[in-house]
Order: structure tokens, then C-alpha cells, then sequence
């Protein structure tokens, strides 16, 4: 049970660190069109782990009825980083790279 309430932590702040690093090396990048690839990658694989993660979380809260609340808990904590994505794509597609 530890290790299905620490891995939506895992995966929610690795999505975030890893695509604050991409946003970051992309706005200090000069030739920044070789980071918007991998970005791209990124956000569509973070999106489906991140997908599938949360979609195990709400199937095991209805399995796990006395851990149900926790469970749930770590699930809506995956879900903070779906506006987070959606500001730093926008911020991609709407800004110059300055550099740093």
C-alpha cells in the first residue's frame, strides 16, 4: 500500500520537474527549435503516464475502501499538473527564448 500512495508523488513531481527543466532550457536555448521536439514527446508520454496512473488510483479507491480518501487524495494531486502543462505549452507557442 506505501508503494501505491508514493508513486502518484513520484510521477506527479517528476512530470513536474522534467517539464520545468524542458520549459526552462527552452526559453534560455537560442536555437531553441531543437528542444521542441523532446517537449512535444514529453508532454504526450507524461499524459499517458500520468493517465494511466490516475485511472489505477481511482480503481484501486474503490478497491481499497479504507484507504480510500488518501488514494483519491494522491489522485487529484496528478490532476495539478494538467494546468501547469497547459501554461507552459502555452507559454511555448506565445513567447521569444530570451536567454537566461
Amino acid at each position: 500500500m506505501q508503494w501505491l500512495l508514493r508513486a502518484p508523488l513520484i510521477v506527479a513531481g517528476a512530470s513536474f520537474a522534467i517539464g520545468t527543466a524542458l520549459l526552462l532550457y527552452f526559453l534560455s536555448d537560442p536555437h531553441f527549435e531543437s528542444i521542441m521536439p523532446i517537449g512535444l514527446c514529453f508532454v504526450v508520454l507524461a499524459f499517458f503516464v500520468n493517465s494511466v496512473v490516475f485511472t489505477s488510483l481511482i480503481i484501486c479507491g474503490f478497491i481499497f475502501k479504507e484507504y480510500q480518501k488518501e488514494i483519491f487524495t494522491r489522485a487529484g494531486l496528478l490532476l495539478v499538473n494538467i494546468p501547469i502543462a497547459a501554461l507552459y505549452v502555452y507559454i511555448v507557442f506565445n513567447s521569444d527564448p530570451f536567454i537566461l
